[in-house]
């Protein structure tokens, strides 16, 4: 079954086709990726609201209008792709779950973060880690077919980027890998110290977690989650969609 599977999140606005089971989400090393149909800024799509709506609605057309989905965590982008299309899947917390919801504020948890759970079950987990690293970085744990909770903290470049924009004497610089040696400037300093603070909490924390649950499996995803793959983990970009997918009906397990 054809759909368009819209992911806003804090970044960037993903729209990508949707094309059946092949797309399933699955625990193989390199799963097929989704078609990418267009990507932009959410600060833009948020800046021009007719920019987007001219985006997605030439898309539909494109397409011969098939079923759209949406898992946004941007409030004024979901109202702004609502008003194109009445029969709109939204996803969220009162969409049909695959997993008990076993936290104090299920309204609260991010709609990406219940496609990532909702994927781990479409590919038969009852327990998983799931790494989200993008704007921000999230640890999800699914136990026993259920969602136990988890972690939320500042992405590795996120963090980075505000330390240059906040700082009154420095700048902000690319994000990225570096080795560990001694910045000689300041620019380097602050390269090499986000990189291995950056990387190192996050590969700190996941290896805790999976030393709690040594049963469980560990899915990577987000614009940074290919960082951390080493076998057994997986790593699959397209991840949060397929969980997206999944939960809007578009496809069974």
């Amino acid at each position: 079954m054809k759909a368009i599977v819209l992911d806003v999140g804090n970044s960037h606005l993903r729209a990508k086709l949707w094309t059946g089971p092949a797309c399933r989400a699955t625990l193989q090393a390199d799963p097929p990726l989704l078609e990418t149909a267009f990507r932009i800024e959410t600060r833009r799509a948020l800046a021009d609201l007719p920019l987007l709506r001219g985006e997605i609605d030439r898309l539909l057309e494109r397409e011969g209008r098939p079923p759209l989905v949406l898992a946004s965590v941007v409030p004024t982008l979901t109202d702004a792709i609502a008003a194109l299309r009445a029969d709109l899947r939204i996803i969220d917390h009162g969409s049909s779950l695959p997993f008990d919801l076993q936290v104090d504020e299920p309204e609260a948890v991010g709609p990406d973060r219940l496609c990532n759970l909702a994927a781990a079950c479409a590919a038969g987990l009852k327990d998983a880690v799931i790494v989200d690293a993008g704007t921000a970085t999230t640890f999800d744990i699914l136990q026993d077919g259920a969602f136990v909770g988890g972690l939320i903290a500042p992405g590795m470049a996120f963090a980075a980027q505000q330390l240059g924009e906040v700082a009154a004497r420095l700048q902000p610089q690319p994000f990225g890998r570096r080795e560990l040696t001694p910045g000689r400037n300041t620019a380097d300093a602050m390269a090499i110290g986000a990189w291995q603070v950056g990387y190192s909490g996050v590969e700190a924390t996941l290896a805790a977690l999976e030393c709690r649950w040594p049963q469980s499996r560990t899915i990577l995803t987000g614009g940074l989650g290919y960082h951390f793959r080493k076998s057994p983990r997986i790593f699959d970009a397209d991840w949060t969609l397929r969980g997206a997918a999944h939960l809007a009906g578009i496809v069974s397990t």
